[in-house]
């Protein structure tokens, strides 16, 4: 594999280092800084952040890999309608966040103050306007273009973050400043779209647009359900401390995707071409090895990463995390596999077969907070969620690509699965 070749890679790498890396750097800064109570109220603004954030990007990156083919006036068209789209969404849900939504959840335990919910929302508001310009630069090879981006985002968040709380600022500074820095990145993103790129609000451009994104766009709430929103059925009914745990467990478990994300960066935008190209289908199984080959190999990785990270450099009232991770690690690992899979739905003519397969795994999950989380709290949340995304995966394994299934490799892929779920137990069960 020549430098050229890999070269791609090694800034997906890099964009993901800094992304995801600095979080967890920060992870030990944040837990001396902040309490348990403080560290949930960070928490709980994620978690309602999250879906507007979801609507907002409205799977623009998604529908773009899906239309813009042919010409590069054909991809600038579809820049602008999706622009178009993405400017529509925003602006009704700026409406929506800062008259209706904001007095509805002020009221909820362990939020932020005003102010800091308030920019936090329009933050996620311009999500759309943030995921477009990045799709944009994967699937024309910008790699070089995209580090930089991702890079001075996480690099002044991260140094805000570090400084704020150092400071003696609690956690209002801290989402007043990283979302002061992502309206700012919006506007330098804009730029890097192609130029005369116009956004196009023509109602006709938009049908075969949303006939895409709109069922994707749901399936993505369905995943809401599967990622935060089992936050919401444990507050109040679990302890703080044990909250605290589970969601700096939950941070660390997002650290798989430093291995995993880098290859996904790459192949994502280019699978569909692949498994519709010669020789497709077996193109296809090879790139899902070495996806599965990443996942398995990141998640020890990452648990050994964090046994060290909790014990040598984190306050003991945090050391409890440990006991939730070897866990949390195999509903990342799902969730990455479930990504892998799901080349097939996202190869349709419409988004419908990647909605019901995310509401199904949803709706198993759902179900099971209800019955789980108010006997056994935390445990009930985590096993719900497994259930979930084993649900959610299956399905995606089982979906036809025309008449037949994909042959993947199940057998292999099993037992590598069972030995790296043997080493991940091994570095977690009983370490707090």
């Amino acid at each position: 594999m020549t430098l050229a070749t890999l070269r791609p890679f090694l800034f997906y790498a890099a964009s993901i280092a800094l992304g995801k890396g600095l979080s967890l750097i920060t992870l030990p800064v944040m837990a001396r800084a902040l309490d348990p109570a403080q560290f949930v109220r960070l928490d709980m603004a994620a978690s309602l952040v999250e879906p507007v954030g979801l609507f907002a990007a409205f799977a623009l990156g998604d529908t773009l890999f899906r239309h813009a083919r042919g010409t590069p006036e054909d991809l600038r068209v579809a820049l602008g309608r999706l622009l178009g789209l993405g400017l529509a969404v925003a602006s009704l849900l700026v409406l929506l966040t800062q008259f209706a939504l904001l007095p509805l959840v002020q009221a909820w335990p362990n939020m932020p103050g005003e102010t800091a919910l308030r920019l936090v929302l329009l933050a996620a508001c311009l999500g759309g306007m943030i995921e477009l310009p990045l799709a944009y630069m994967r699937l024309g090879g910008h790699a070089g273009l995209f580090l930089t981006v991702v890079a001075a985002r996480s690099l002044m968040q991260a140094g805000l973050m570090v400084g704020l709380l150092l400071s003696g600022w609690g956690i209002d500074a801290v989402l007043i400043a990283n979302a002061s820095v992502d309206i700012a990145i919006v506007a330098v993103l804009l730029l890097t779209l192609p130029k005369g790129t116009r956004p196009a609000l023509a109602l006709g451009h938009f049908r075969p647009l949303l006939r895409y994104a709109g069922p994707i766009l749901l399936g993505g709430f369905a995943m809401f359900a599967l990622g935060a929103c089992d936050r919401w059925f444990l507050a109040g009914k679990v302890a703080a401390q044990d909250l605290a745990h589970y969601a700096l467990a939950a941070k660390l478990a997002l650290a798989l995707a430093l291995l995993t994300q880098p290859f996904a960066l790459w192949w994502y935008p280019r699978r569909l071409g692949v498994l519709a190209g010669p020789d497709g289908i077996a193109r296809t199984m090879r790139f899902w090895m070495i996806g599965l080959a990443l996942v398995g190999l990141g998640a020890v990785l990452v648990m050994l990463g964090a046994r060290l990270l909790i014990l040598g450099f984190m306050p003991e009232a945090y050391h409890g995390a440990l006991r939730y991770l070897p866990a949390l690690l195999a509903i990342a690992a799902l969730n990455e596999l479930s990504s892998l899979s799901n080349g097939v739905a996202y190869a349709r003519a419409d988004g419908w077969r990647v909605l019901t397969t995310n509401l199904s795994g949803a709706s198993v999950a759902l179900l099971f907070y209800l019955l789980l989380i108010p006997p056994f709290g935390v445990t009930g949340a985590i096993v719900a969620t497994l259930l979930g995304q084993v649900v959610r995966l299956g399905l995606f394994l089982a979906d036809r690509h025309g008449e037949a299934r994909l042959p993947y490799p199940l057998l292999r892929a099993g037992l590598f699965a069972s030995v790296c779920i043997g080493l991940v137990g091994s570095l977690g069960w009983g370490a707090a």
